[in-house]
């Protein structure tokens, strides 16, 4: 099974989903984000500078999913953002294919709440690494806002004024088949 945790940035995807793997006996945690990362050092750039618009990142994304799914035989939770509806299904239709079931969620969180979570999180050691990392994502809010508006991307989770704790509970009930841990 795969829970993709999907969400604009600053929704906590990255802390629920950590609150469900607690919960989940066997889970790992997989952040397609590192796919992107290595094909940085790899392939040209895309034209937009986003990693997600490159069709290997997607490819590669669900090719890892379903293997680390098949090799440790157990729950694979996903915390990352994808908003272009395209892209979320070429990654999850094959996965899907491969007779995984897939369950999605989407954080939902105000514009006013995600800037002010981006505003204090740390990105990163180095201070001008730190400084644009949160202007790129605070450049993507209103674009993951609108995406995830105009398409279901998952089921929704609201966030606002909740524990990770809270919302995670949540995402596992959603799942009863999930093997819980005791």
């Amino acid at each position: 099974m795969l829970i993709w945790i999907n969400g604009a940035f600053g929704a906590g995807k990255t802390t629920v989903a950590g609150e469900v793997q607690r919960r989940v006996a066997g889970s790992m945690l997989y952040d397609p984000e590192m796919v992107g990362f290595f094909l940085g050092h790899v392939v040209p750039e895309s034209d937009t500078g986003d990693f997600q618009d490159l069709p290997i990142w997607r490819t590669l994304a669900a090719d890892l999913a379903v293997a680390l799914i098949r090799h440790y035989n157990g729950p694979l939770i996903v915390p990352m953002t994808v908003v272009v509806p395209e892209y979320l299904d070429e990654i999850v239709t094959p996965i899907r294919r491969a007779g995984i079931e897939v369950e999605l969620f989407a954080l939902q969180a105000s514009q006013e709440t995600l800037r002010a979570r981006i505003a204090a999180q740390v990105m990163a050691d180095d201070p001008d690494d730190d400084a644009r990392i949160r202007r790129w994502r605070l450049d993507q809010v209103d674009r993951c806002l609108a995406g995830l508006a105009a398409h279901d991307l998952g089921t929704p989770v609201h966030t606002e004024e909740r524990t990770p704790a809270d919302v995670a509970d949540e995402i596992v009930a959603l799942v009863p088949s999930l093997p819980m841990r005791r």
